[in-house]
């Protein structure tokens, strides 16, 4: 009886220690057999394309991730659009392959009446003399085309037509870079008429064209960072301008920007920035609005640092 008794307790005790054994079993098993455990952990979430479904109103974009080489957007890149005030970009590449060759006496410009004469009103005054450098700050932070034409005008000094000559440098220039779209009528890259731009060039063409100013004279630019500068002429009159790129200017990590507007080209801009430690992106923007370029400038950006964020 005693033997009895015992064998059913330890009976007792086995079966739910077995029942649970068979339950742990049973679970595992349904897990590796489903793989649905494996799945939860290996997920890898889906690449979302951060430039799709941008509500853009400019006609030409391109997006260029610097360090990578690669284009990260891009729409009618290279279709040829007026550039308006962008031409600014390449009479400063020319102002500066001179202002290497002459000497510290000779980095002066001074106002005549033909330059004071050019469109808009930015305060300049007859026989009034600057340094190069401070009137090629002037005219790319504030799109001057008193300050182009002037420097237009200093380069080829010794030329029976200085703007025909400063021209001819200027599509050299481009040519040695390949761009076959870009072409230039003027220094200023005002519409010569109602139906004819200043200048002409593609989305593309103005990005890879930021890219080697700012890979080989980024120094130009720095100034197109502020919001307002002051320059001062020899006889000591002070100058204080503010950027047409301010709008744009809190962009975190800017690095440099050039605006343009004509009626023939809308809105165009084209600005450098980093996201996080030196990572560089250049991004161009043609045949906007006034305002619209600078709302297509925010959403590019934020679109770049979701792409580097993914």
């Amino acid at each position: 009886m005693l033997h009895f008794i015992v064998a059913i307790f330890i009976l007792l005790l086995f079966i739910p220690l077995k029942a649970t054994f068979l339950t742990g079993a049973t679970s595992s098993n349904y897990r590796s057999l489903t793989g649905r455990e494996r799945v939860e952990d290996t997920r890898v979430q889906e690449f979302i394309n951060p430039y799709e479904n941008l509500n853009l109103e400019a006609k030409a974009i391109f997006v260029l991730d610097l360090e990578k080489e690669k284009v990260l957007f891009q729409k009618n890149a290279s279709l040829k659009l007026p550039l308006a005030s962008l031409t600014k970009l390449i009479t400063a590449i020319v102002v500066e392959g001179t202002l290497k060759r002459v000497g510290q006496e000779a980095r002066t410009v001074t106002f005549g009446e033909a330059s004071i004469r050019q469109e808009g009103d930015d305060g300049f005054l007859i026989g009034e003399t600057f340094y190069v450098a401070d009137l090629r700050d002037v005219m790319l932070m504030r799109s001057s085309n008193d300050a182009a034409y002037a420097l237009a005008r200093w380069v080829e000094k010794n030329s029976r037509d200085h703007e025909e000559a400063f021209v001819s440098a200027m599509n050299r220039f481009t040519g040695q870079l390949g761009f076959s779209k870009m072409h230039f009528l003027n220094s200023t890259g005002l519409d010569v008429t109602d139906s004819r731009p200043g200048a002409e060039g593609s989305a593309r063409e103005v990005a890879l064209l930021f890219s080697w100013i700012l890979r080989e004279s980024g120094h130009i630019v720095f100034a197109t960072q502020s919001s307002v500068i002051e320059v001062v002429s020899a006889d000591g009159k002070r100058h204080v301008f503010h950027s047409r790129a301010r709008p744009i200017l809190n962009i975190p990590g800017l690095v440099g920007a050039k605006t343009g507007f004509t009626n023939l080209a809308g809105g165009n801009i084209v600005f450098a920035f980093n996201v996080g430690p030196q990572r560089p992106f250049v991004v161009s923007i043609l045949g906007s609005s006034r305002e619209g370029r600078f709302t297509d400038a925010y959403k590019l950006y934020e679109a770049t640092k979701k792409y580097i964020q993914q």
